[in-house]
C-alpha cells in the first residue's frame, strides 16, 4: 500500500483535487472487503469497484467504509429524485454548473446567486410562463437520466458576457440554451427570422 499512499500524498502536496481512481477501480477496496460484494438494493451480488466509497468519518472515528447499494441504484435513485419537479431538476443543476472544480475545467462563468434565488428566478418565470420556454414555446421537461433531452430546462444568461447573477438568468430548453449559445435573446431572434426567411419557413 505504499506506493497507493504514496501517489495520493503527491497529488496532495501538488494542489491536485483530481479523484485518485475516478472509475472506481480503487485497489483498496478489493485489500478491505474482497472482490464482491451484494447490493442492498438490487441484490446483486457485483465486482467490489460497483460500490462508492462512504464517508470516512463514522461517529467521529476515521474507518473506510463502502455504500450498501452499488452505483447504478445509487444513480436510478439521483435520476429520480432530481426528476420529482422542477424545482428539484434546477437545483441539480445550479449544484453542477456552482461546482468550482467543474466551474474552472470547463471555463463557466462565476455563479454568485444563492441557491433560493435561482429557485425564486424559476418560481417568478413559472407564474408568467408556466413549463412554456419563453424564447421557443415548447414545454420544458425535466427528466434526468435521459441524456441531453433537448426540451429538459436549462440555466441561461440572458447576456452571455456576464456572470451568473440576479436578473441575468432565465429558463429555456437545452436545445435552445445550445443555439442561443453566446448570442443575446435579440440576436437570436434575428438570425432564427433570417434563416426563416432565407427557406420560405
Amino acid at each position: 500500500m505504499s506506493w497507493y499512499i504514496g501517489e495520493y500524498e503527491k497529488m496532495r502536496q501538488q494542489g491536485k483535487t483530481v479523484r485518485r481512481y475516478p472509475n472506481g477501480n480503487d485497489p483498496l477496496k478489493e485489500e478491505l472487503f474482497g472482490k464482491t460484494k451484494t447490493c442492498s438494493k438490487c441484490k446483486e451480488t457485483k465486482i467490489i469497484f460497483k460500490f462508492h466509497w462512504k464517508s470516512d468519518n463514522y461517529k467521529g472515528k476515521l474507518r473506510r467504509r463502502l455504500q450498501a447499494e452499488c452505483g447504478e441504484c445509487r444513480e436510478k435513485q439521483r435520476h429520480v429524485k432530481y426528476s420529482a419537479s422542477p424545482e428539484a431538476f434546477i437545483m441539480r443543476s445550479v449544484q453542477t454548473i456552482a461546482q468550482e472544480s467543474a466551474r474552472l475545467k470547463k471555463r463557466r462563468k462565476r455563479v454568485t446567486l444563492t441557491m433560493d434565488q435561482f429557485i425564486e428566478a424559476w418560481r417568478a418565470q413559472y407564474k408568467k410562463h408556466g413549463l412554456i420556454c419563453p424564447l421557443s414555446g415548447q414545454e420544458m421537461t425535466y427528466q434526468q437520466g435521459l441524456g441531453n433531452l433537448e426540451t429538459n430546462i436549462s440555466i441561461d444568461r440572458i447576456d452571455s458576457d456576464k456572470i451568473y447573477e440576479k436578473g441575468n438568468i432565465q429558463f429555456i430548453c437545452r436545445r435552445v440554451n445550445s443555439m442561443k449559445n453566446h448570442f443575446s435573446n435579440q440576436d437570436l431572434d434575428f438570425w432564427s427570422r433570417a434563416i426563416a426567411v432565407q427557406h420560405d419557413v
